[in-house]
Order: structure tokens, then sequence, then C-alpha cells
């Protein structure tokens, strides 16, 4: 393999590896996008879950009283 030759196949390698970080920074962008969108749903349904629970005086697993039979 000569000169020229190998200077071919390591920018061939290279164009592929720039090809590949950039799908892979798309990807990762998306995906913090979901996660995103994900955290602002749970701060919500949070928000709801702690209002709901205000209004109708639900009492937690832990506080709530025994049952009768024991």
């Amino acid at each position: 393999m000569n000169l020229e030759e190998k200077v071919t196949d390591l920018e061939c390698k290279l164009t592929f590896q720039e090809d590949t970080i950039e799908i892979l920074n798309e990807t990762v962008l998306a995906q913090q996008k979901s996660i995103d969108q994900l955290m602002e749903h749970m701060r919500k349904m949070q928000s709801q879950l702690v209002s709901l629970q205000q209004d109708h005086a639900v009492v937690s697993p832990e506080q709530e009283p025994p049952p009768p039979h024991y």
C-alpha cells in the first residue's frame, strides 16, 4: 500500500467517524429532549398528587391506623 492509498484510506475513515459522531450527537440530543419532557411530566404529576392529597386529606400508608382486626 503506497502513501497515497494510505492517505485516501485515512480520509475515508475520518469521514466515516465524523458521520458517526454527528449521528450519535443527534441521538444524544433527542434523548435529552425526551428526558427533559419526562422530567417535566413527572414534576407536574408530583405537584398534582400533592395537591390531591391536600385537597382530600389523603393519609399516607405510614400514617394510616391499622385495621380493627389487629
